[in-house]
């Protein structure tokens, strides 16, 4: 007789973490899609290399959410792949946040808003390392 492996389900910190970093994602995804518009609508003056950094970083940002959702919900369900895969989206939204955030102090829209990425790092960092915590929970 064939035994199926039973996952064991995920400890309440872990469940805790996924539907904290889904409900973040999707925040974060109105937020990107609302400040792209608003920068969208605003393309008149702005030379063609800035409009082409806004349509990348905004593109990237929406696949890392999906891809950090994703993984939340496959650890949500006790995968390892779900710890993968978020870890991989965190990681490159992290990269890009910080570049994004260098581009702006430097020469797009200013210190404010080179400011505020840095400050959407801070949760995305102290979830990386949470999550590597609670890894162990995982099959």
């Amino acid at each position: 007789m064939i035994e199926k492996a039973v996952r064991k389900p995920p400890s309440t910190t872990l469940a805790v973490l996924c539907v904290l970093t889904v409900l973040g994602n999707i925040l974060i995804i109105l937020k990107g899609l609302l400040t792209y518009y608003m920068l969208y609508s605003t393309n008149e003056g702005r030379q063609e290399w800035a409009i082409v950094v806004f349509d990348v970083t905004y593109t990237l940002e929406l696949l890392t959410c999906v891809g950090s959702i994703l993984g939340a919900i496959l650890m949500l369900t006790g995968r390892k792949t779900g710890l993968i895969i978020y870890q991989l989206s965190s990681l490159a939204y992290i990269v890009l946040t910080f570049l994004f955030a260098i581009v702006c102090f430097f020469s797009i829209v200013g210190i404010p808003v080179g400011f505020l990425q840095i400050i959407y790092l801070i949760p995305s960092i102290l979830f990386f390392v949470l999550y590597l915590f609670q890894g162990k929970h995982l099959s």
